[in-house]
């Protein structure tokens, strides 16, 4: 069955637009791990609801075997290194679910 995975994120006060656009720009890389079908990555709506997350990553995986084997991939260990600095890792949520 496929599996939504998704990630929220709340950027730290002082991470730059720069700074998101890089991270932006590197998860398109995360979209070329085997087993995913597609990857989104963007900031929140602002709204009250949305309790100090400002980004949000979304991706579908052909199952839940391409999602255990996404985490541990070297691109996704790579992106999580060059990007967690900009975000409160504290805060992060990480979901999946099978449809």
């Amino acid at each position: 069955m496929p599996v939504i995975h998704s990630a929220t994120f709340s950027a730290l006060p002082t991470t730059t637009s720069e700074q998101i656009a890089a991270v932006h720009a590197a998860t398109q890389a995360l979209a070329t791990i085997p087993g995913c079908v597609w990857l989104k990555f963007g900031a929140t709506l602002p709204n009250e609801r949305a309790k100090g997350y400002t980004h949000q990553l979304v991706a579908e995986f052909e199952s839940i075997d391409a999602v255990k084997a996404y985490v541990p991939h070297p691109t996704h260990k790579a992106f999580v290194e060059g990007n967690i600095q900009y975000f409160d890792s504290s805060k992060t949520i990480i979901l999946d679910f099978e449809y």
